[in-house]
């Protein structure tokens, strides 16, 4: 994730994260019909919907008609029948508690309900300056409308004290049912349009996927997974709590501080002494962040409420319920003896075959450092076999508490899993994968660590039921396969195995496992190109790690989330949140820590790529410099993650003309690389591609050829003839041989670049207008005036095709046009395009002070005789 190659210019990511579209609302006058009923006014209009009061001929009474919104881009047809049928449901049952529905239809495609049109206060009216005894008492008769709801078989999904009125004998009604549906569980689906740092207030439904309001919605509605009654008893509490306390419990702007409130227990300070204990900690335990650790039903909730005497069993929110599906405590149920676990079964799979098969996938591609790569990924599997064998040798050597034992081997079984999947991807051939194949295993999980009982103590829990139990060891297998096909350079299997992954994960209802799922999944999401989706996916597993107390995945969310919206998205605005929640995250970690260090270098990584990106070069080499460190006292000095950071912190340097010292990183890059991947790895080509810019910034050409040269048949023989990254040092090449007047030989190089650019990219991309630009000048110099006048259009419009006729790159190609018409003697083309540029220059947000005095001296250069 580094700043990019030399030369290379910021590629046009920018998308935006936007809503579906706010309903259509449409007023009905006074006379109008809908069905049977006549519209006589109308009584207000919420998220979903208008209330009219209205008169029914047939039966001579006055009801209400709530005609439900239109929303745009969407299929009406099956939204309205969904919508009817939901309402039909409504109208199916009767309580005293819940609004009465008579009738149920469509007007104009709309779906409309006809109900009592009751006359009182909302309950958050008449709740102010009530006794606590007479609150207490409304809340329980709407809950008990919530209950008998739930009882059908449906969801209100929209809970809140505007929509429940007091009428003036008492009786509590619960209302407005245009987003109720047929209680759903299980499905943990990235919603489609999730911004979890949109702003909101009380009377505010969201659009889209998720609706309701969001400020008493459950977690699991905010992340649009299907709910049940549960996510009603949320809203419920956080009712409760407003009209017992007078404060709503988790106070926030945006919805992701609301989350984060929620799941750090993070209550408002204001509290009503007067409220019982067992009625305040009834309220806490329905405001649990997970479903399963709130009440099993309302009815539970509501005997906690209405109780008046009688000693009270409390147990602690999430107790009960977590000792009934995971091990909490030392009893353990009846399964396989874990200690039975042992490393044999990892020497039988790492087999004489095995290794064979492996070598042979990495040494078919013919490249020049294959054997090489091979012998080292033999070896760092070796290594890698041993030290987990070890691992399974030492597991149960140590007396320790038999949950500590159990998370032990269940992590040396994920270890192993992990070691399976890295051996298939590795024996099957593939383009590319000798590129990587080292680093696929440098990815693998440390045993050691689970050996280490605090990194066990952090871990999430495993199931008790032994199939349940396998269920999720096949899910993290998935899992481990998936990010080896990530690391292996194969985006589209990745992506393919990952949404396998997460169905299964969705299966075995263990969220901690779930979360693993969203990230890896949402990791395959960015590798694929799919920007948008994978920040949303990486959102909903930060969200869901942080409910189930799974840092480590969740800082991996939260680290990714800032590259992904802040480089990817070109949303700087919304990545502040994702740094602090990522130092929070590492705050809170032992300072030792890998993990800690690990994250810690990734997320000052993606700091300083977005420095760079913005043209904060000084504080990129600071972001650079702590990366740096971090990795080498991780990793020690001959590792590839430690090449990158000097690669990139050579990049930045070479931005503030800090020349010598960007030469000097590039050789340690250079050096790193070599000894860990080998002296004709592809990435050695990279940091003498860089490092022959900098020779190139420093006029010092002839070095700068002779290491253009070097990277460019180090590249030819380990990448192919024909890869882009051998067009880039090839492209380069050219620019410098132009400098150094050998302008035919310039004039090929850009041509051979240009082909294969065109092969790999199309005619739209910033590397193919580069080429195209070197092209056109070389023309210029060798007097061809009119053919560098016509490469110099097409560099223009491809241009125009990346970044737009306003941005200041075309700028800049307009003036390279420009000065190719006044060698031309086409002065008149030449002042048109200078003074085009410069408007666009003079318009550009950023300071263009430069690029304004070029162009006015080339102006000044057309008056002079």
């Amino acid at each position: 994730m580094g700043p990019g190659s030399v030369r290379s210019v910021p590629q046009s990511t920018e998308q935006t994260l936007t809503d579906v579209g706010l309903r259509r609302r449409v007023s009905l006058e006074a006379g109008a019909r809908v069905g049977r009923y006549h519209i006589r006014r109308k009584l207000g209009s919420g998220g979903m919907g208008t209330v009219y009061a209205a008169f029914d001929p047939d039966l001579n009474r006055e009801i209400a008609i709530k005609l439900l919104h239109e929303s745009p881009g969407r299929p009406q047809s099956k939204r309205a029948t969904a919508l009817l049928r939901e309402a039909q449901a409504m109208a199916a049952f009767s309580h005293p508690n819940v609004v009465t529905v008579h009738d149920v239809g469509t007007h104009e495609g709309r779906v409309f309900l006809a109900m009592d049109w009751v006359r009182g206060d909302t309950l958050r009216a008449w709740m102010k300056e009530r006794p606590l005894p007479d609150v207490l008492a409304a809340l329980s008769q709407a809950g008990r409308g919530l209950a008998a709801v739930h009882a059908a078989g449906l969801v209100h999904r929209d809970f809140k004290p505007t929509n429940v009125m007091v009428h003036p004998d008492g009786r509590v009604v619960v209302m407005d049912f245009g987003l109720a549906r047929r209680a759903q569980t299980g499905s943990l689906e990235a919603p489609a349009n999730n911004s979890a740092t949109r702003t909101y207030d009380d009377d505010v439904s969201r659009v889209g996927s998720v609706q309701g309001t969001p400020a008493y919605m459950a977690p699991e509605q905010h992340l649009g997974f299907d709910i049940d009654g549960r996510a009603d008893q949320f809203a419920f509490c956080v009712t409760a709590y407003e009209g017992l306390h007078g404060t709503r419990p988790f106070r926030a702007r945006t919805v992701t501080e609301l989350l984060m409130r929620i799941a750090d227990r993070d209550f408002a300070q204001t509290r009503n002494p007067a409220v019982p204990t067992r009625v305040h900690s009834a309220l806490v335990r329905g405001l649990s962040e997970v479903a399963k650790d709130r009440w099993p039903s309302m009815d539970d909730l509501l005997s906690r409420l209405e109780a008046r005497s009688g000693r009270q069993t409390w147990i602690a929110w999430g107790g009960a319920a977590t000792l009934a599906t995971v091990i909490g405590g030392t009893a353990l149920m009846d399964h396989d003896d874990p200690c039975a676990t042992s490393g044999e079964g990892v020497k039988e799979r790492w087999s004489d075959q095995t290794r064979g098969s492996i070598r042979g996938a990495l040494t078919r591609s013919g490249r020049a450092f294959a054997d090489d790569t091979a012998r080292r990924v033999d070896e760092a599997l070796e290594t890698y076999v041993d030290a987990l064998v070890d691992a399974h040798t030492s597991a149960c050597k140590t007396e320790i508490e038999p949950t500590l034992l159990d998370r032990r081997t269940a992590c040396l079984r994920q270890r192993s899993g992990a070691l399976h999947a890295t051996l298939d991807v590795l024996a099957t051939p593939a383009d590319g994968l000798v590129n990587k194949a080292f680093q696929v295993v440098d990815g693998l999980p440390d045993p050691a660590a689970c050996l280490d009982p605090e990194h066990l103590g952090d871990a999430a829990p495993v199931p008790i039921d032994q199939a349940r139990r396998g269920a999720v060891e096949r899910a993290r297998n998935l899992i481990s396969r998936a990010q080896a096909y990530k690391e292996a350079g194969d985006p589209k299997e990745a992506l393919d195995v990952s949404k396998a992954a997460l169905a299964l994960a969705r299966e075995t209802d263990f969220s901690p496992v779930v979360a693993e799922a969203l990230a890896t999944y949402a990791s395959a999401q960015e590798a694929n190109g799919r920007h948008a989706d994978a920040a949303l996916t990486f959102e909903n597993a930060f969200h869901l790690a942080r409910s189930t107390h799974q840092d480590r995945v969740a800082v991996r969310a939260a680290t990714q989330l800032v590259y992904t919206v802040g480089y990817r998205l070109r949303a700087p605005d919304a990545t502040e949140v994702w740094v602090r929640q990522s130092r929070a995250l590492l705050d809170a970690m032992p300072v030792d820590d890998p993990t800690r260090r690990l994250y810690e270098a990734r997320l000052l990584n993606n700091e300083g790529t977005l420095a760079y990106g913005r043209g904060a070069h000084a504080a990129a080499v600071e972001a650079f410099k702590q990366v740096l460190d971090l990795r080498a006292a991780l990793h020690g000095p001959e590792h590839p993650d430690v090449a990158a950071a000097h690669s990139n912190l050579g990049l930045a340097l070479t931005q503030l003309d800090r020349f010598d010292e960007a030469l000097a990183h590039h050789a340690d890059a250079r050096a790193s690389w070599e000894q860990s991947l080998g002296p004709e790895h592809p990435m050695v080509g990279v940091s003498l591609t860089n490092e022959a810019f900098v020779y190139e910034k420093l006029e010092r050409f002839d070095e700068a050829a002779e290491v253009y040269e070097k990277a460019i048949a180090l590249r030819r023989a380990s990448l192919g003839p024909r890869h882009p990254g051998v067009a880039l040092s090839t492209n380069n090449l050219g620019f410098v041989r132009g400098s150094m007047g050998q302008h035919q030989e310039a004039l090929g190089l850009h041509q051979e670049a240009l082909s294969i650019w065109n092969e790999a990219y199309g005619d739209t991309h910033h590397r193919v207008a580069s080429a195209l630009e070197g092209i056109s000048l070389s023309m210029k110099a060798l007097g061809r005036f009119e053919e560098a006048y016509r490469f110099s259009s097409r560099t223009l419009k491809t241009v125009e095709g990346v970044w737009g006729t306003d941005h200041v790159h075309y700028a800049m190609a307009l003036q390279t046009r420009a000065g190719i018409a006044a060698a031309g003697h086409r002065d008149a083309d030449a002042r048109r395009d200078l003074e085009q540029a410069r408007a666009i220059a003079n318009a550009s947000p950023n300071d263009q002070k430069t690029l304004l005095e070029a162009l006015d001296r080339d102006l000044a250069a057309l008056d002079e005789p």
